[in-house]
């Protein structure tokens, strides 16, 4: 039990930073008239490499590899478009500012994003 607090604890840290870059990218592009596709789009590249890199090594223990980083773009991916979507029902469709959208977003996708980088980061291919 303990060690899975651990496990949580780590992931929480390290989502916590990716989270913040995050949010100042999503909210200062808006100020900066950029859409809030391009700004996730810059997310998901920058923070991305960051995000596993950490993962990979802090939350995990797990040794880096192309292919761990090839699953991991490859689940983030899928997040990023249930993101999007996210943002269209939040900004668009319910017309929430970003500052209340972000950290909703964020939110709900916590859980996905955890068990999306444990399977992508941890994974043993078997013959």
């Amino acid at each position: 039990m303990m060690q899975h607090i651990k496990l949580v604890s780590r992931y929480t840290a390290v989502s916590a930073i990716c989270v913040l870059l995050n949010n100042i990218i999503l909210i200062a592009g808006e100020s900066a008239g950029i859409h809030y596709v391009w700004s996730t789009l810059v997310c998901f590249i920058g923070v991305g490499a960051f995000a596993y890199v950490s993962h990979a090594h802090f939350t995990f223990g797990a040794v880096r590899s192309w292919a761990g980083y090839t699953r991991y773009l490859g689940t983030q991916f899928v997040g990023l478009l249930a993101t999007l979507a996210l943002f269209y029902l939040f900004i668009d469709m319910l017309h929430w500012p970003m500052w209340i959208a972000a950290p909703v977003v964020t939110v709900l996708m916590f859980l996905v994003n955890f068990v999306a980088t444990r399977w992508a980061v941890t994974f043993k291919h078997t013959d």
